[in-house]
């Protein structure tokens, strides 16, 4: 804005344009014949420059009066904006034709006038010395240009995405309910025969595990653009583990290529150790409901082909936030939900994955029910880790939330 005052900038839109170029009439008769021949053939020529520049909306303003031509000729100039993250120079630098540059410091930000503003200023023809300042520069406009092609191609990834996945939701809940329809006529038809009633439940796991997937990809899509939204509310935690599990046990009914165990079947036991108090927490109820059930799926497929029976215990613990070291939540009192199995524990392998994108051992999957869990759990202000079992069989997941002070 000091340079906009002094005149520097609107001279920078002039040269763009060739408008502002020095003629040889203009040169005073001493610098003499020579120097008039040197810039003989300079004569409406365009000046090409880059400015990089941090910005806000004051400046924006001034830069769009730079780069928009009054006079119908076309700016030779190009900006590209230095990140707030980046914003650690006090020195403007001008580099001409890397032959030439000009540093000047700035001491005081505080005042308006350009030439109380800045400190010592070095001139320089000196070829490391501008070599120096040029490579600072082009790295920087090197670094933002590939920024802003790796977020205009993240961004075109994730709106692609949105609406693969956007699409292939609306199908696949028809497909689901005319399954379902199927599932009905063939339990109450005795005349249909049990292989076709086998290509009818495949047909609907299937389309489940389609359903489930999109669901992942859209979460995914969301995380990945912060445009993951929470619904939160009052809502008691024993209430909601209760439904987690309660879903759990009967999604065998729909998909039988898992060990999720129902009523009937005690090869896989999972016992829920309730509170002897009420447990309510600020927060989306659906939400915290799938990363139980995603925990939980997870110690299932953990402890399938147990040679012992398989255990999977849930518990919840009050802390003190002064007196837990596995909580982020201040001196805050939160509420700890561990799901403990006794499968075959965590991979070394992937421990240090373990919460990122694609990261399993297990045969189905594609990896991503931990990390979105973590995203969900970070957005409630919580956190969750896992490790192995002291003992040595199986593993214990573990989530942490505020808990709610009304």
């Amino acid at each position: 804005m000091r340079e906009y005052r002094i005149g520097a900038l609107q001279l920078f839109r002039e040269i763009s344009t060739g408008a502002g170029t020095v003629y040889p009439e203009d040169i005073d008769d001493y610098e003499g014949e020579s120097k008039r021949e040197e810039i003989g053939n300079t004569k409406n020529q365009r000046i090409s420059i880059k400015i990089l520049t941090p910005t806000d909306d004051v400046a924006s303003k001034i830069i769009d009066e730079l780069i928009t031509s009054t006079d119908g000729n076309n700016n030779d100039i190009q900006i590209r904006y230095v990140q707030p993250k980046y914003h650690i120079t006090t020195a403007t630098i001008m580099i001409i034709d890397r032959k030439i540059s000009l540093v000047l410091e700035k001491v005081d930000d505080a005042k308006e006038e350009f030439n109380e503003a800045v400190g010592l200023s070095t001139y320089s023809t000196s070829s490391p010395t501008v070599a120096s300042y040029v490579s600072i520069i082009e790295n920087f406009w090197d670094q933002i240009e590939l920024y802003e092609e790796h977020k205009a191609k993240d961004r075109l990834e994730r709106e692609f995405i949105n609406l693969v996945a956007h699409e292939l939701r609306t199908p696949t809940q028809a497909v689901l309910g005319y399954m379902e329809l199927a599932l009905m006529e063939a339990s109450n038809n005795d005349t249909i025969n049990s292989e076709k009633g086998g290509y009818i439940a495949a047909a609907y796991r299937n389309a489940l595990r389609l359903q489930r997937l999109t669901k992942d990809i859209l979460d995914i899509a969301r995380i990945e653009s912060n445009t993951l939204k929470l619904s939160k509310v009052r809502l008691d935690l024993v209430e909601k583990i209760n439904d987690a599990i309660s879903d759990i046990r009967h999604a065998l009914v729909a998909d039988r290529t898992t060990t999720i165990p129902t009523k009937d079947n005690t090869n896989t036991k999972i016992e829920f150790i309730k509170p002897d108090r009420l447990i309510f927490i600020n927060a989306d109820g659906l939400r915290i409901q799938e990363v139980i059930t995603n925990l939980l799926t997870n110690a299932i497929n953990a402890t399938r082909n147990n040679n012992s029976t398989s255990s999977i215990t849930v518990s919840i613990q009050v802390v003190e936030g002064s007196k837990s070291n596995d909580t982020e939540n201040g001196n805050s009192t939160c509420v700890i939900v561990r799901i403990k199995d006794n499968g075959k524990g965590i991979d070394p392998e992937i421990m240090p994955r373990l919460f990122t994108k694609f990261v399993t051992k297990f045969e189905s999957g594609l990896g991503l029910g931990l990390y979105i869990s973590k995203s969900i759990i970070l957005a409630h202000g919580g956190k969750i880790w896992g490790e192995n079992n002291k003992d040595g069989n199986g593993a214990t997941f573990n989530f942490s939330l505020p808990l709610s002070n009304n």
